[in-house]
């Protein structure tokens, strides 16, 4: 049976191959027969061409449309039956015009000036301050162009639909669609008629808002309008609440987010998230376990047993960071924080004065100001006892001073 099969399939691809074979042959043989006429004159189509009856010779004639011309160096485009030279003249579906300096351009069969006009589907307009509206022209600072077949003046008028409209006119536009805004109401697209019961829009038809009401497309009945919309369905606002499209029983409870809340017992973290007032806490929008190892640092959780927080500042413990100095952690065995400014590698002979740091040994802190040397203070000026005095709050020379009652006088000038 298999043999059989082979043989079979080895016979039909032998006829196939010999079947192509030749028509291939065949068709070689025929088109290196074939010898084309024009108007019964055999001719070499490499070197000669048929136009419309008429041989010519492809090396020093064109075929245009039918009309045998001669090439020269002048003549070197068709135009209809005739040829011409395209660098001085211009062809306009068979219009022949003089183009010596190249200004002009086709506008269907006549020209037109480039420089100074314009073609509109085959008309010619003045093109200064103005465009093209479908075959005719319009200014384009007061006038504008409906749907490219009409003109109107864009201070009274508007386009709907193709159709020119008068903007203060009993006519308005639905959705590009006129209707009478006296008699009809446009809804959202559908154009329904006024009546006594139907006095507002739902979707694309209109109803009694005395009776019914529409939650973006959905109409339901109102007859006691206790009800009100909460996104596509409605809720009973004597008894119900509405929270981002959701509705709640409304009795003791608050919205967050889309969820609802006990007032009493629960409360809202960053409105989407519920928490426990009394075991839970809310940072950043994360609800946090009070007696936990998570804290809270300026709205970002922190680990208490890892993590310092320093005004905001998040830093993890380590041997080289035991404290806070404003938002930045540092050694406090090694540095000094002076009100948020930190000093590296101070030694033990530095203390603070005010937000500087300074050496007890060698300077002198007055009131936030640092002087040089050990001296004595005057408010923030320091002075030598040896031959300065302090009056209240200034510094004056003993040998040429004194202090009256709080004020300095010259010794001599006047008794205390």
């Amino acid at each position: 049976m298999k043999f059989l099969l082979a043989f079979v399939l080895a016979t039909t691809l032998t006829l196939v191959w010999a079947k192509a074979s030749f028509e291939e042959d065949f068709m070689e043989e025929l088109l290196n027969d074939y010898t084309p006429k024009c108007n019964n004159e055999a001719y070499d189509r490499t070197t000669h061409g048929c136009c419309w009856s008429q041989l010519y010779d492809r090396s020093t004639q064109y075929c245009c449309n039918g009309g045998k011309q001669n090439k020269t160096a002048e003549q070197n485009a068709c135009c209809g039956t005739s040829n011409y030279n395209k660098n001085t003249h211009i062809c306009c579906k068979g219009n022949l015009e003089s183009n010596e300096d190249g200004i002009k351009k086709c506008c269907s069969k006549t020209t037109y000036n480039s420089n100074s006009q314009m073609c509109c589907e085959g008309k010619v307009h003045e093109s200064e301050g103005r465009k093209c509206c479908g075959k005719e022209s319009y200014n384009k600072k007061t006038e504008r162009c409906c749907k490219n077949k009409n003109v109107y003046d864009r201070s009274s008028e508007y386009c709907c639909g193709g159709e020119v409209l008068q903007r203060k006119g009993d006519t308005g536009c639905c959705w590009y669609k006129p209707y009478n805004r006296n008699t009809q109401y446009c809804c959202n697209g559908g154009i329904q008629e006024k009546t006594a019961q139907q006095n507002a829009c739902c979707g694309k038809s209109n109803y009694n808002k005395d009776t019914h009401i529409c939650c973006k497309g959905n109409l339901e009945s109102n007859e006691d309008g206790s009800k009100k919309c909460c996104s596509k369905t409605t809720y009973n606002t004597t008894s119900q609440m509405c929270c981002e499209g959701r509705v709640h029983e409304s009795e003791g409870r608050k919205c967050c987010g889309k969820e609802s809340y006990n007032k009493k017992t629960e409360r809202c973290c960053k409105n989407k998230n519920v928490y426990d007032r009394s075991s839970e806490s809310c940072c950043g929008g994360e609800v946090l376990q009070r007696n936990g190892d998570t804290g809270c640092c300026w709205y970002k959780p922190y680990n208490r047993n890892s993590q310092y927080c320093c005004d905001g500042g998040i830093h993890d413990k380590t041997d080289d960071v035991n404290a806070c100095c404003g938002t930045k952690g540092y050694d406090a065995d090694t540095d000094i924080c002076c009100k948020g400014n930190l000093y590296s590698n101070a030694d033990e002979n530095k203390s603070c004065c005010k937000d500087k740091a300074y050496d007890t040994e060698d300077e002198t802190c007055c009131e936030g100001t640092v002087h040089d040397g050990l001296k004595e203070c005057c408010g923030k000026a320091s002075y030598s006892e040896e031959s300065q005095g302090c009056c209240g709050r200034v510094v004056y020379a003993l040998q040429t001073d004194k202090c009256c009652d709080g004020k300095v006088v010259a010794i001599g000038e006047e008794t205390c």
